[in-house]
């Protein structure tokens, strides 16, 4: 339906390029699905070179997430969009929909044509491109930029980066990437120690806020490394798993030879409790997906690690910054090579969006 109007040409060449075109068809796109499509206009307004980045081959995960982030599930006709209320799109975040007089928003988008039917669904096309708030535009641009030499190996892994780096990409990773240099474990995920691949279940800044207060603050003291570094590792897989790789009650095998369950149910994936809310993102040694909420091994008894560190608190006044910054500055028993982590955790203090 979408090829129907000339205005959506841009739109409709992006979810082909991704393949997302047969994701929003039957018989794998059964729907019904609500699509707010932005016109040809809309994408020509996005920052220069964003569009042409988000065309490279080895950008399509960001390029998937960029137009999922504008499709939700269920039918939601222009009556059925009132003033106030939200719509949770794919990737599980909330649109919110703003109404005045005949003028109807989604987030600052608005909606231009109205209630276009399709078989499986209704598109409403907007005025502007939805950016995801987790989405770092500049950072992405920086990167696609000075890879631009690469162009010519798009086709292999060569030209992405690897997996701490891509991870910092995204600004609701901070916390994710922040106990990754804590502990020294970016460099067990980055070449040339880490060559993977590996599949990384990444928990977003929030997934780190619903922890426990004192869970965190106990986690980020330096005698606590080897627990955090348990939690961490947790969430890594040997081997390269894409979503479309997770089938339902299948079971993966974690670094620590643990069993993750896999649960799936339509476009909604787990892994045990935890939703997957932006998928395959690939890097050069493996991909990220990333999750609402930090994957707790069951032998981790938290009741007695609080006991324990509550028991030392009196020495351990350190010089801590902020909560979830994982920032602590000390890495005196590590060696000259992480002296650049130090420098870098300190400019990664706010870690929420």
């Amino acid at each position: 339906t979408a090829k129907l109007f000339s205005s959506l040409t841009t739109f409709v060449n992006a979810l082909e390029a991704t393949g997302l075109d047969e994701d929003l068809s039957p018989p794998f796109g059964n729907g019904p699905f609500t699509v707010f499509a932005p016109t040809n206009s809309a994408f020509d307004e996005l920052p220069d070179d964003l569009v042409d980045c988000l065309s490279k081959p080895e950008n399509k995960a960001e390029l998937s997430y960029l137009l999922t982030y504008h499709v939700a599930p269920g039918i939601f006709t222009s009556s059925e969009l009132r003033n106030g209320m939200t719509v949770r799109n794919l990737e599980g975040n909330l649109l919110s929909v703003n109404e005045s007089g005949d003028v109807l928003r989604i987030n600052n988008s608005r909606i231009m044509n109205a209630n276009i039917f399709a078989s499986n669904g209704v598109i409403h096309t907007i005025d502007s491109v939805i950016i995801p708030s987790d989405f770092n535009v500049p950072a992405f641009l920086q990167i696609c930029r000075d890879n631009d030499d690469d162009d010519d190996d798009d086709d292999d892994d060569t030209s992405r980066l690897d997996i701490p780096t891509t991870a910092k990409l995204f600004s609701s990773l901070t916390t994710f990437v922040n106990a990754l240099e804590a502990t020294g474990l970016d460099e067990d995920l980055s070449p040339p120690f880490g060559n993977g691949p590996f599949t990384v279940f990444a928990p977003t800044n929030s997934a780190f806020d619903e922890l426990p207060d004192d869970l965190v603050d106990c986690l980020r003291k330096p005698e606590n490394e080897r627990e955090l570094g348990f939690i961490l590792f947790y969430h890594v897989v040997s081997g390269r798993i894409t979503s479309s790789g997770l089938r339902d009650d299948m079971t993966l095998e974690n670094l620590d030879s643990i069993s993750l369950s896999v649960e799936k149910d339509g476009n909604v994936i787990r892994i045990n409790d935890s939703r997957i809310t932006n998928a395959d993102i690939l890097a050069s040694n493996g991909v990220i997906h990333i999750i609402d909420s930090v994957i707790v091994p069951a032998e981790f008894d938290i009741p007695e690690f609080l006991r324990f560190c509550k028991g030392n608190n009196d020495d351990d006044d350190d010089d801590d910054n902020e909560d979830n910054d994982f920032n602590d500055n000390d890495d005196d028993d590590d060696d000259d090579s992480n002296d650049s982590n130090d420098d870098d955790d300190d400019s990664n203090d706010s870690d929420d969006d």
